[in-house]
């Protein structure tokens, strides 16, 4: 239980921590996502306030300017407060954002003073042209023609024009007032533009451009670095859960078959016919069963902490008792009779054996006592001892012949399989005999399958007439194999001798039935050959298929069925065996089975045949299962 409690703790441990780095991985990826975005619109952003510097006398809404103004400001803002870089360790990353910082506030203060030349420049650009409709003297129209092309061409020389239009400004005798307003007009415009041109150097100094690849490229350094450690520890930890998972499951499922074991050993004790009886090593009785109860007279309560001897009659010598010491205190298995007195004096005969507990240091632990109660047989044998035999015989008989009267005759030889693996269990226990886990998880294993075979067949006769049975895909050879498995002992110790010649054959139908099938014709001919004592034991399965049928043949050497009956072995109720041992059902539910449920025939008849240069004659069952069914 605490071993179960702990794994439990520590897979939830694991699950939080995984989910935890999911969460964190998804936190990063998000972040990703947002911090791209925010890098995108600042170089979009970036480009557009180099449009609009370049630009110098194009018409500009200088709303639209500062409205983006604040939005690269948001989006520096949203980067710097991300909490990637408010938990991430890399000055890479952090002083490339810083120097991108700085360079954009550089370049935000330069847009103030551009907007402000801008403005100058928009507003004297709009009077000239409105002056150039008035009177004004032809000698104007190089300045306003070099007005006009000035943010589309980088070779004039502002510095040079400037000059020339102050000198104008003096000089220049004016034959009106618009003349004059044009040329401060013009100087005007030619001075700011000299200020844009030097600006606009600063611009290409500050070299935001590269700022933000470097900056993104760290970043996109950094966070990929990042996300592949999240994902790594993700991969990590799910495989670790995984593994933790399989661990807890293998040991709950060996913990559960182990408690069940337990519980199984625990009832059969508890229940048992036999008396049990458990004391520690100085014979303080530690428990007794519901048999030591009924036997004695006793109580749990009462007997539990007493000794064996309230038991003890006067009829048995010291001798006894001594021999009895000295075997089980020598750690030997005492095997004997005990007569005792039960709580009401009255005398009780018991078949006892007494088998010593030893701890690890070779100290004995407790003793446990397994008894029968032979009262009646002790008292009444010499009388009764004939009468009790045929007693015992009817009582055989009749339990067998209800046996064989509620269970389908295909229980037979899975029952068999069952008693034998649990004999050859009780007497390696028995015997002290060493077991190989790996032989007990077999045997276990085949009784296991051989009982959900039994129950399966259960369904299967209760199911027998029903129209709605699952059709399913499955391997003929498979179903062969695995009928094998179940017959395979007592072919063994009839020393039958199979001879196979089988294709992996692919269908679709009736799986549990044609298992039943197989059965049948198996433990028909196994029957059948265990009657031959002075001859060779051969069955011949082939399994393969032509063009329409998959076809199992079974065929034995027991010289084959009188000719007189072949055509009746498939009638309800007819048989040739003793009435103890068939019931004439098998054939004919063989029959129905292939016939009517699965689409196909079962077939027999007697044939002649060499093998290794003898001449054999026996009984050929043929099974022919359709490839597709119409």
């Amino acid at each position: 239980m605490r071993k179960t409690i702990l794994s439990g703790f520590f897979i939830s441990i694991f699950i939080f921590v995984l989910l935890y780095n999911i969460y964190e991985a998804k936190v990063q990826r998000d972040n990703s996502l947002s911090i791209n975005s925010s890098i995108k619109n600042i170089e979009l952003i970036n480009k557009d306030f180099d449009i609009y510097i370049k630009n110098t006398l194009a018409y500009d809404n200088f709303d639209i300017i500062q409205k983006k103004i604040k939005i690269l400001k948001k989006n520096l803002e949203k980067i710097e407060k991300n909490n990637i870089f408010s938990k991430q360790k890399s000055t890479k990353v952090k002083n490339s954002l810083n120097i991108l910082r700085k360079k954009l506030n550089n370049k935000l203060e330069i847009l103030d003073r551009v907007k402000s030349y801008k403005s100058i420049l928009n507003n004297s650009y709009r009077i000239i042209q409105k002056i150039k409709l008035k009177e004004i003297s032809n000698d104007f129209n190089k300045i306003y023609t070099t007005i006009l092309i000035i943010d589309k061409s980088d070779e004039i020389n502002l510095e040079s024009e400037f000059k020339n239009v102050n000198k104008m400004i003096l000089n220049h005798k004016y034959n009106n007032k618009y003349e004059k307003f044009f040329l401060v007009h013009s100087k005007n415009i030619l001075n700011y533009q000299i200020k844009l041109r030097k600006t606009t150097k600063e611009l290409y100094d500050l070299n935001i451009e590269n700022n933000i690849l470097i900056f993104n490229n760290n970043y996109k350094e950094y966070i990929n670095s990042v996300i592949y450690k999240a994902e790594l520890s993700i991969i990590i930890l799910l495989i670790l859960l995984i593994i933790m998972i399989i661990f807890y499951f293998i040991y709950e499922y060996k913990l559960r078959v182990s408690n069940q074991e337990l519980l199984k050993f625990k009832n059969a004790v508890e229940y048992s016919d036999n008396i049990v009886v458990i004391t520690d090593g100085n014979e303080n009785i530690k428990y007794v069963n519901e048999s030591f109860v009924k036997s004695t007279g006793y109580t749990k309560e009462e007997a539990v902490g007493k000794k064996p001897n309230i038991l003890k009659s006067k009829e048995l010598s010291k001798e006894f008792y001594k021999n009895l010491k000295q075997t089980i205190y020598g750690g030997k298995i005492w095997r004997g009779e005990f007569i005792n007195r039960n709580k009401f004096d009255e005398i009780r005969y018991e078949k006892a054996s007494i088998t010593p507990i030893l701890g690890e240091n070779g100290d004995i632990q407790e003793f446990i006592a397994m008894k029968l109660d032979v009262t009646k047989d002790r008292i009444n044998e010499l009388k009764l001892i004939e009468n009790e035999r045929m007693l015992i015989q009817q009582s055989k008989m009749a339990s067998m012949g209800e046996m064989i009267g509620n269970i389908a005759h295909q229980w037979r030889q899975p029952l068999s399989i069952i008693s034998t693996i649990a004999t050859g269990i009780q007497m390696q226990i028995e015997l002290n005999m060493p077991v190989e886990q790996k032989q007990q998880i077999e045997n276990l294993e085949k009784i296991e399958e051989t009982i959900q075979f039994l129950s399966q067949t259960i369904d299967d006769f209760r199911d027998f007439f029903k129209p709605d049975k699952e059709k399913v895909d499955f391997n003929i050879k498979d179903i062969y194999l695995k009928t094998l498995k179940l017959l395979s002992s007592k072919l063994d110790s009839l020393d039958i001798k199979l001879i196979e010649n089988l294709e992996d054959i692919q269908i679709h139908n009736l799986e549990n039935e044609l298992m039943q099938v197989v059965i049948n014709i198996l433990n028909n001919a196994r029957d059948i050959l265990e009657t031959k004592e002075e001859q060779d034991k051969l069955i011949f399965v082939n399994i393969y298929k032509n063009e329409e049928f998959a076809i199992i043949d079974i065929i034995d050497n027991a010289g084959g069925i009188p000719e007189d009956i072949i055509d009746k072995i498939f009638e309800p109720y007819f048989t040739t065996k003793h009435k103890s041992n068939g019931t004439g059902i098998g054939l004919y539910m063989s029959h129905e089975m292939i016939f009517k449920h699965m689409n196909g025939f079962l077939l027999v008849e007697n044939i002649e045949y060499d093998y290794n240069s003898n001449n054999y004659k026996g009984a050929k069952f043929s099974v022919k299962v359709p490839l597709e069914i119409n």
